[in-house]
């Protein structure tokens, strides 16, 4: 049995209109074939920009792996 915790951080910036996504995922390796985790994905800027359009898409996952 190897438990341990996974994160990871993404950060997307526009700087012509100042415009983020962000996504961070944090991981709990149950065992060698079991692991947990969970998923966020957010959005922010002004309406006009690319990520401003889905500023009201945040998102929040969960998800469970087996691996054989």
């Amino acid at each position: 049995m190897n438990q341990k915790v996974e994160s990871h951080v993404s950060i997307a910036y526009n700087p012509e209109h100042g415009a983020t996504m962000d996504k961070m995922t944090v991981w709990y390796v149950i065992s060698d074939n079991w692991k947990a985790g969970i998923t966020a994905l957010t959005f922010s800027g002004p309406q006009q920009s690319i990520f401003g359009r889905y500023f009201r898409n945040d998102q929040l996952a969960s998800e469970v792996v087996y691996r054989w």
